[in-house]
């Protein structure tokens, strides 16, 4: 069996393409992860600090 080094040479592209492409996006998608855990212990510091306040009477 012969094997098309072309034929071969293109598929190894479009997968390669396609990996790339998941990769962007599997980056994109851990960026926004990141952000909103950033966002939530923002959110958590700002509840315990309120907590520390001297209740006003």
């Amino acid at each position: 069996m012969e094997i098309d080094i072309t034929e071969q040479e293109a598929k190894l592209k479009a997968e390669a393409q396609k990996i790339g492409e998941e990769l962007a996006q599997l980056q994109q998608r851990h960026q926004v992860l990141i952000n909103e855990a950033l966002k939530n212990q923002g959110a958590l510091d700002l509840l315990q600090k309120l907590g520390e306040l001297p209740k006003g009477d």
